[in-house]
């Protein structure tokens, strides 16, 4: 049986009424709630507090994946609001009948409040430069407190651009997660827990990002990079969701309507980008396609990127909002990398400029490579999505394999074999501390994570 741990976060006040530390981690798809899990933790007066854990699904993945993710939930009925300086999970060792535990480290969830925060699916191979422009300049047009970016790899150059958005407050770069290689150690799988989780842990890291969040923010959206979330009547996400959230005392999730969109001529070194000319020739089409979410973060336990999975309490419930008042263009075709924008289904029946302001996005992005002296050439961006056209390969070869035979493997990028790239990227580097067996169960915790600069491309 194998566990990862995720994270560690130790909560107070609102969503659980005592002090309760959550330990989120990825695991096999077995039935862990039968298990017998014992928390221990340290406080800063020298008190030693025990208390029973109680595991959780926090999604539902395909079950075709061998894995899923969960969180363990330990809440210390003392309500000790003293400092926690060491925290323990421990199982019964059913040979030599004693209990074996583990010190594992403890991270605190944000406490800056903040009305829209946007946990943005990982980024396993970014290079759409353009639409990370879009994206930002939008979400700051409407309001938004901060976007949250786990990051793989991605393009050098793309990378630069996330830093200066970190650098302004508006982004959070986060380092996206990544399975041990076990290669035959003791207790390993007989598989690559990369490659046997949902897309390639797109769920993990979301759940990360609501449980730093939980207890700061009033709002969480989900959403994947090609997503822009955009409120058509007030130019604000936040006084919207505030007005559907009065209408709706137990709502937990807003379902959010999402229409495709594209731009018609993709921008190339030739034809350089804008973001007012973006904007002026991007359509939409009428037909909506599966939902995103956006949810009050303190009433949920676990979400799937297109609805409520797991609410903390069972009234809590997901309403769908209106299209008028909040809406998601899902927003192709900037740059090139195979998009598929002559589908008949994708008939435009309205312009972006029905929503935004070209000119005033423009005029923001000078302004924000203006203040930081940064200089912005986009004739020096490659103009073709090489990562994002091999991964859409992938991923249709796995679609129309499903269609035939049905979906027998893992819907992950994993799955398919890619040319050897020569492109300078940022990706992860994941560091493990020793296994340990512990009853049932093997731990794994990360003990270091760090981005590295690299040549060969991310795939």
């Amino acid at each position: 049986m194998y566990l990862t741990k995720e994270k560690i976060e130790e909560y107070n006040f609102l969503f659980f009424d005592i002090p309760t530390i959550v330990t989120l981690f990825n695991a096999e798809r077995l039935e862990y709630k039968y298990m017998k899990f014992t928390c221990r933790r340290t406080l800063v007066d020298g008190s030693v507090e025990w208390t029973r854990g109680r595991v959780q699904p926090l999604i539902y993945g395909p079950s075709q994946c061998k894995m899923t993710t969960f969180r363990l939930v330990c809440p210390f009925y003392s309500g000790n609001l003293a400092e926690t300086l060491s925290y323990e999970i421990g199982m019964k060792n059913k040979e030599l009948q004693i209990m074996e535990f583990r010190n594992f480290s403890l991270t605190r969830p944000e406490k800056k409040k903040r009305s829209l925060v946007s946990c943005m699916s990982r980024m396993i191979a970014f290079d759409d430069w353009a639409l990370l422009l879009f994206v930002m300049e939008t979400f700051r047009l409407h309001g938004g407190d901060l976007v949250v970016a786990y990051v793989n790899c991605a393009l050098k150059q793309s990378m630069e651009l996330m830093k200066l958005y970190e650098k302004e407050g508006l982004m959070a770069i986060r380092h996206g997660y990544k399975a041990p290689q076990m290669n035959g150690q003791s207790y390993s799988l007989p598989y690559d827990p990369d490659s046997e989780t949902e897309y390639s842990h797109q769920m993990t890291n979301s759940h990360e990002c609501l449980y730093e969040f939980k207890d700061s923010a009033e709002f969480i959206a989900f959403t994947d990079w090609d997503d822009v979330l955009i409120s058509p009547k007030s130019g604000s996400f936040v006084s919207q969701l505030q007005r559907i959230a009065n209408l709706n005392p137990f709502a937990a999730s807003f379902s959010i309507t999402r229409l495709h969109s594209h731009l018609p001529t993709p921008f190339t070194k030739r034809n350089k980008f804008s973001l007012e000319r973006a904007v002026n020739e991007i359509t939409y089409s009428g037909k909506a396609i599966d939902p995103k979410v956006v949810v009050r973060p303190e009433r949920v336990a676990g979400v799937w990127i297109h609805w409520l999975m797991f609410p903390e309490k069972p009234e809590f419930n997901e309403v769908t909002a209106n299209r008028e008042h909040i809406v998601i263009l899902h927003t192709h075709n900037l740059t090139y990398g195979g998009d598929k924008i002559d589908d008949k289904s994708r008939i435009a029946i309205g312009n972006a400029t029905e929503f935004l302001d070209g000119k005033v996005l423009e005029n923001n992005l000078s302004n924000f490579f203006g203040k930081y002296n940064f200089p912005f050439n986009p004739s020096s961006y490659p103009d073709f999505k090489i990562f994002y056209y091999l991964i859409l390969k992938c991923y249709q070869n796995l679609i129309i394999g499903s269609r035939k035979n049905g979906l027998k493997q893992c819907p992950t990028y994993k799955t398919c074999e890619y040319p050897k790239q020569e492109f300078e990227v940022v990706k992860i580097r994941t560091e493990y501390r020793e296994p340990l067996r512990m009853g049932e169960v093997t731990w794994h915790e990360r003990s270091n994570t760090s981005f590295v600069e690299a040549q060969d491309g991310c795939l």
